[in-house]
């Protein structure tokens, strides 16, 4: 029988719960990296080396802005460190594509650095300010943090940061209590971002999770949008170590067994692919407790952009720190902007009404969150000298 993705999956489904055991122990790690084959983990390091972090460094800083929720993993930043202060810039050639034709989730992502940095500061000895600021003839604004010294407190948030992660397996479908949910409203703070809570089995819940598997359908249906996601997606342990970035078979929400077979077989192409993300887009839908979106008032302005993905940042590390999983499930944005890009005007409006349904405004960001079945492991991180360079002072 030739060696093919399907037929060795069926191989060792057969061999049953031995071979889930086997898994683990041939790669010798816990129950967080059963089914990882990773010779290499030093596309990990940066996940403990925040642990590390010297206090009144300004790269410390940094090593903690890398560990900021992205879209698809993309890490589409740069940092410009001086003594006092640091850029912040979108790295544009970092994008998703015909996903994000306006790069909306890609300040998204940058607001999520932002507040990892900010959160930092005071363990990491510094007052950090922020301001979206623009200089003569760039393109783009940047966001500009000022470092102000002060007597370093509290390195818990650091090992927050460092435990949080996108958790993509199926969740317990029991509500997260209502005292917490409160805690995680209160989170936004005024500043043009508003969250939106509801439980994934009601009936809005229910609306809003078919809605999500039409918009996966939709995509996968879009061969460019197909195509762009796919350059993203590393489906060997080579690639994970190569590029130290986008979407793993590992981190994709599988059982360890498929996790494993899946790193030993020749890559899917796009179709495949895509196949396997709606699949798991519907048991991800099915498997939630607590579905939620963020919306702001203008999707298209980049201070907007820039709360909304610090609002996003908090909640994670509020979930992380009460011992629930979340994951972004934004597919439904994603459609609105791609149709916009397209000129199919009534199109993106009507996908637009289908997701505002769910939000307090234009929502620019929807999730999941609950108490996962299985651990999850960590993405890649480029090193820190791959994303930090000395701030010019010209």
């Amino acid at each position: 029988m030739p060696v093919t993705r399907r037929n060795l999956i069926t191989v060792l489904t057969l061999v049953g719960g031995g071979a889930v055991a086997a898994t683990g122990a041939a790669v010798g790690v816990g129950a967080e990296r059963a089914g990882m084959i990773h010779p290499d983990m030093s596309p990990f390091e940066a996940w403990r080396a925040l642990a590390r972090a010297r206090a009144g460094d300004p790269l410390s800083i940094v090593a903690a802005g890398i560990l900021a929720a992205n879209p698809h993993n993309t890490q589409p930043w740069i940092f410009e460190v001086g003594a006092d202060r640091i850029r912040l810039r979108a790295d544009e050639g970092r994008n998703l594509g015909s996903f994000d034709p306006f790069r909306r989730e890609m300040w998204l992502g940058l607001g999520c650095a932002v507040e990892n940095m900010v959160q930092a500061g005071p363990a990491l000895g510094f007052d950090v300010t922020v301001d979206l600021a623009a200089e003569a003839g760039e393109a783009m604004p940047h966001v500009a943090l000022g470092l102000t010294p002060r007597a370093p407190e509290g390195r818990a948030i650091l090992a927050t940061m460092a435990e949080r992660r996108s958790n993509r397996t199926p969740y317990e479908t029991r509500p997260i209590p209502a005292e917490l949910a409160g805690r995680l409203t209160a989170l936004a703070r005024g500043d043009g971002a508003r969250l939106k809570l509801f439980e994934a089995g009601g009936d809005p819940g229910r609306r809003s999770g078919q809605a999500t598997i039409d918009a996966t359908r939709a995509i996968n249906a879009d061969p460019q949008m197909s195509l762009d996601s796919h350059h993203w997606y590393r489906a060997t342990p080579r690639e994970v170590s190569r590029f130290r970035s986008g979407l793993s078979v590992p981190t994709s929400g599988l059982s360890p067994l498929v996790t494993f077979a899946g790193q030993l077989l020749p890559p899917p192409g796009p179709k495949a692919q895509g196949d396997y993300w709606l699949a798991s887009t519907s048991k991800q839908m099915a498997g939630s407790a607590v579905f939620g979106t963020i919306a702001v008032d203008d999707l298209y302005d980049r201070g907007q952009q820039l709360a909304a993905g610090r609002l996003w940042q908090r909640l994670q590390l509020a979930l992380t720190v009460a011992g629930l999983a979340s994951q972004p499930v934004n597919q439904l944005p994603e459609r609105v902007d791609r149709a916009r890009q397209q000129g199919r005007i009534s199109e993106a409006e009507h996908a637009a009404a289908i997701v505002d349904e769910f939000g307090d405004g234009h929502v620019t960001f929807a999730f999941r969150a609950g108490y996962a079945e299985a651990a999850a492991p960590h993405s890649a991180r480029r090193r820190l000298a791959e994303v930090a360079r000395p701030l010019s002072e010209g």
